[in-house]
């Protein structure tokens, strides 16, 4: 039976706004409740307690920092201890939550090094599920108020209220740890599907997405959203009162809709991720289960969640080598105010929007008026999609255009900060376009060449200063792909790699470096994903089971379909371009000429790998009566781990080769350049998973299938030290070879 309450104007004081933070200290309420202490805030932290009237008390967290305060397990138990104390008391008959100041999740470095004391750990979170639980079964309401920040852990706290309001713009909600894997386990699962549909919760708690106060309220993720504290304080006591307000809303759905929505949710997910299996595990049993069944199977995947070694690699790339290689460049700014692209095909366009988008003046050539202005028609396409979206003004579009000078002569340029070249992958017109553009180069800018594969010492002698030549490789589409792989040729200065590394930051890219060598490395690996996706073709397998089982494998897509993206022409202008080819190359390099000798260029000519309708883009693998089938199909995961294993042990050659410096360039390139599994965490990622032991016994019983597949000694001496890449998320490189 519900209280009345007491009439608003007696409640609210003239300013609630202005009525926090308030005088009452921290110290003073533990004093006066010592049984439910929390301990060690610090001071930019407070903790208040009051009682709005005689039957609703608020708890107010107060974080005075612009940066967000993280949420430690123990504070969260020791918050919710005193929350369900109060509940229990029979005058209160409702609590408010209000949070001030921005709250995350712990840093995952604290939330690891937590884990690994796993009794501890999991007595911790099972207490936090015990008072979660009994909060629940109370069944008095609880209003949660925020105003700024509450993500991860905050949010979830936000979940488990009856009631969540925003106040002001500045107020946001969502999970981003999501995008790096991880769910926290204390019922972010369980109260998100209550909300919204289960194809809305997936995306919420696993893309790492941060929603406006507006968008929240759109997609019900919060309940209400409101100008200032007054208003949120009115509208929580109006809740109060209602009868029936501690029940929580519910979707019951039926096993046929519960599967029709899981089904939905088949073309986000990534069975390869824990946090994707965890989420599908709890949607499906959630018909069965009662609510603290539920919130204790969501402890238990959280769990699961941590200890498995795909969560930290991902972490270990994604976030923390992100982080760093985004951090390069940062230090200075950008000199480049003035930017001329060669070539205004699709790389050629792209690099000239990301630019123009980075405020920089372009002048986009090409060989004609017409090619020219069809390359900056890219932009007007893509800046148009963005207004479609909402995520651009027109004033921003036209300011974008505005930059972008498409031109077929140079006469009247001013001198150039930088020329990016990025015309078709042949060494002689790369050279003719380096030379011709030189004398619009400033004395003091840098020349960059958008090779994939053309080593860079040979395309800088063609410049005039090859200590102001380096490389500067962008993946198609450029407005969608962050990485940039900067590449030192033999002369490159350090001034020049400062200055290519602060454009970079300048368009918001993701930098890795590396030095000058055949394909570089992003190349040099994915050349060798498709090599073996031909082997395996030429061994009997089909184009189907090949594909199908690297997407299964966790690649982007398979090496088949891509060859016919790209066209097989351009694979053999590749392998044209190589120095010299071994056994397993001129094998494939024959099939494909083979291949375009009777039409078969790709999806550009309707046929490759695959068959293309005309009519609806639809496609089916094309089979080759001319290869023999094996007597005995290839084992499914074996084709699995050779897509795998041959990119990551080519990039241990380019580690060993001085081509890569680091492990992490190594796997933040193959994650982001190439598509390599996401939940390896990257090539070198994949090899710890596996173990470096095993990696190599692997890769000598594939040293049949080719070339391809031997071994450095250097990698055998090191299986038998037990060495790994990395010991969490640090690497051991420095320590390994020498040792």
């Amino acid at each position: 039976m519900m209280y009345a309450l007491a009439p608003l104007s007696l409640v609210l004081p003239k300013s609630c706004s202005k009525s926090w933070p308030r005088s009452v200290s921290t110290k003073s309420i533990i004093q006066k409740n010592k049984s439910m202490e929390i301990n060690h805030l610090p001071e930019h932290i407070q903790y208040q307690e009051r009682n709005i009237n005689d039957y609703v008390l608020e708890i107010y967290v107060h974080n005075s920092l612009e940066t967000p305060y993280e949420l430690d397990f123990g504070f969260v138990r020791a918050l919710l201890r005193r929350v369900q104390n109060h509940l229990l008391k029979p005058e209160i008959t409702g609590l408010v939550l209000h949070f001030s100041g921005s709250f995350e999740s712990l840093n995952f470095r604290q939330l690891f090094k937590q884990a690994k004391e796993k009794i501890e750990f999991k007595k911790r979170l099972f207490e936090i599920m015990d008072l979660m639980v009994g909060i629940d079964q109370i069944k008095k309401p609880i209003v949660g108020i925020f105003d700024h920040a509450l993500l991860g852990i905050g949010y979830t706290l936000g979940l488990a209220c009856s009631k969540l309001i925003a106040v002001g713009n500045q107020a946001t909600v969502g999970f981003p740890e999501g995008a790096y894997a991880v769910i926290y386990g204390m019922g972010s699962v369980v109260h998100l599907k209550e909300r919204v549909p289960l194809s809305t919760a997936f995306e919420v708690l696993t893309k790492g997405k941060i929603y406006k106060g507006s968008a929240a309220l759109e997609l019900n993720l919060i309940d209400s959203f409101v100008d200032n504290l007054d208003d949120a304080l009115v509208d929580a006591l109006n809740f109060l009162e209602q009868p029936g307000n501690g029940l929580k809303r519910q979707q019951a759905l039926s096993d046929e809709e519960i599967n029709g929505e899981l089904q939905k949710l088949n073309k986000q997910a990534n069975s390869n991720i824990p946090a994707h299996i965890s989420c599908f595990i709890i949607f499906k049993t959630s018909p069965f289960l009662s609510k603290a069944e539920l919130l204790t199977m969501e402890l238990v995947q959280f769990e699961y969640i941590l200890h498995e070694k795909q969560t930290m690699s991902i972490i270990r790339t994604m976030y923390y080598s992100m982080k760093e290689a985004a951090a390069l460049g940062a230090k200075a700014e950008s000199q480049v105010n003035k930017l001329t692209v060669l070539g205004a095909g699709m790389m050629g366009s792209g690099i000239a929007y990301e630019a123009a988008k980075a405020g920089i003046e372009v002048q986009l050539k090409d060989i004609s008026d017409a090619a020219a202005e069809k390359g900056k028609s890219y932009s007007e396409k893509v800046t148009n999609k963005l207004m479609e979206l909402g995520k651009m003004t027109p004033e921003k579009q036209q300011k974008i255009l505005d930059l972008i000078n498409p031109i077929s002569h140079f006469e009247g340029l001013d001198k150039q900060d930088l020329i990016i070249e990025a015309v078709f992958e042949d060494l002689n017109l790369k050279a003719a376009v380096i030379q011709e553009s030189l004398p619009i180069l400033n004395p003091k800018g840098f020349f960059a060449s958008n090779t994939t594969s053309l080593p860079i010492h040979k395309l800088a002698k063609f410049s005039a200063d090859p200590s102001r030549f380096i490389g500067l490789h962008f993946f198609s589409p450029v407005d969608r792909m962050a990485l940039v792989e900067v590449i030192k040729g033999a002369d490159t200065s350090p001034e020049t790699l400062e200055e290519a590394l602060t454009f970079v930051h300048k368009l918001r890219k993701i930098p890795i470096v590396v030095n000058d060598g055949p394909a570089f490395f992003t190349s040099r690996i994915f050349f060798n994903y498709l090599l073996e996706g031909i082997t395996l073709l030429l061994e009997g397998a089909s184009v189907e089971v090949i594909d199908r089982q690297a997407k299964e494998a966790g690649f982007a897509v398979g090496p088949l379909a891509v060859l016919d993206e790209i066209s097989l022409d351009l694979m053999v202008h590749v392998y044209d371009q190589l120095p010299k080819l071994h056994a397993s190359q001129k094998r494939a390099y024959n099939y494909l000429k083979k291949l375009i000798a009777e039409g078969r260029h790709g999806r550009k000519s309707g046929k490759g790998f695959y068959e293309y309708s005309s009519e609806d883009r639809s496609k089916k693998p094309w089979e080759d009566k001319e290869i023999e089938k094996p007597a005995k199909p290839a084992c499914l995961i074996m084709i699995k781990y050779r897509l795998l294993h041959v990119m990551a042990l080519d990039s241990y050659r380019c580690l060993e080769d001085g081509i890569l410096t680091s492990p992490k360039d190594g796997d933040l390139g193959s994650v982001l350049g190439v598509g390599y599994a996401m939940q390896t965490g990257g090539v070198f990622g994949h090899i710890d998973q596996v173990g470096l032991h095993a990696f190599v016994n692997d890769c000598l019983e594939f040293a049949k299938y080719g070339e391809q597949w031997e071994l450095p000694k250097s990698l055998i001496e090191l299986s038998k030290k037990d060495f790994k890449f990395y010991s969490g998320f640090d690497s051991n490189w420095n320590e390994g070879p020498s040792k």
